[in-house]
């Protein structure tokens, strides 16, 4: 009896270990800690509405959030690292909503931007920033919007992503949403361009940019470098300049504190312009600093069909184009 008892219980027991790991993991999916180590619990404590910058509404975004990462229990030992090497993507698996009278319609951004997990040491919080362009809402409207967050967490010496599912509220019932409104001064100075010809069989653009007092001296390119046309399109297909090798930005040279004059550097082939059939080409970029508004450098390389060296003004682009 006892042999017949022991040997269906191992026949059984494989059948109840899978139906014990089966019942855990659905209490894993519905369960509200996503992070547990020991009594530590890590979780989306709420959402803090943001300043919008000059440079996030010339990128095309009109709010900007932040979702509040805190911790119950007894914190790890990597809370409170800072994490570098952040970096953002569009957000397409957010849910956001409208809601009015208890009714639903789902939302769909215009636009939106979600930057991986960062550590205020002020007020001592992960936190993950987003940006959305949410456009004109009803005063009597609320907008909510839910999903799950990757937070990358220090863990092990190497950085750990995790999912934790949230719900929050972007917009309540009686609130009104109106325009950003912000300052296009860029705090930036175009002083003089020149165009030099390389042994190389490069082209090498150096611009001279002046940066008054007050602003700050970090800087970002929120746009690649363009190649227009000298009516401001884009080139066709066709053209030897379509997809020709552009280098800018890293040479981007940051000169002492005491000096406020700053150079950047554009290259391209030579040859390449010259053998195009377009007549006129213009190259274009934006620089910010300290995320103010940015300031659109172009200037021509090509004028009536031959290359330009030498000084050469700046251009502004015309309305509309």
């Amino acid at each position: 009896m006892k042999d017949s008892f022991r040997s269906a219980f191992y026949l059984l027991a494989p059948c109840l270990a899978l139906g014990s790991f089966a019942i855990f993991l659905g209490r894993r999916q519905t369960a509200p800690s996503v992070l547990l180590s020991g009594p530590f619990q890590f979780s989306v404590q709420g959402v803090e509405k943001q300043e919008i910058l000059p440079i996030n509404v010339a990128e095309g975004y009109d709010r900007r959030f932040r979702l509040v990462l805190q911790a119950s229990g007894k914190r790890p030992k990597w809370w409170g690292q800072s994490i570098s090497g952040r970096s953002g993507t569009s957000q397409s698996a957010w849910k956001f909503w409208l809601e009015r009278g208890g009714k639903r319609t789902p939302f769909v951004s215009q636009k939106s931007n979600f930057w991986t997990t960062d550590w205020d040491s002020k007020k001592q919080y992960y936190f993950n920033e987003f940006l959305i362009h949410g456009g004109e809402i009803p005063t009597d409207t609320a907008l909510k919007v839910s999903g799950n967050v990757r937070a990358s967490i220090p863990g092990s010496g190497s950085l750990s992503s995790i999912a934790i599912p949230f719900e929050v509220t972007l917009k309540k019932v009686g609130e009104t949403w109106e325009p950003p409104h912000v300052s296009t001064n860029p705090h930036l100075i175009i002083r003089k361009i020149e165009l030099r010809r390389l042994q190389n069989g490069r082209t090498v653009g150096l611009v001279t940019l002046f940066v008054p007092p007050g602003a700050d001296f970090d800087y970002s390119s929120i746009r690649m470098p363009e190649l227009l046309t000298g009516d401001w399109q884009l080139p066709d297909k066709s053209s030897a300049f379509f997809g020709l090798s552009f280098e800018s930005g890293s040479n981007f040279v940051r000169q002492s504190p005491s000096n406020r004059v700053k150079t950047c550097t554009f290259q391209w082939s030579t040859a390449t312009v010259g053998l195009d059939h377009q007549r006129d080409f213009i190259v274009t970029e934006r620089y910010s600093v300290a995320n103010r508004w940015p300031l659109e450098i172009a200037f021509a390389i090509k004028k009536d069909g031959k290359s330009i060296f030498g000084d050469v003004p700046p251009l502004t682009r015309p309305k509309g184009k």
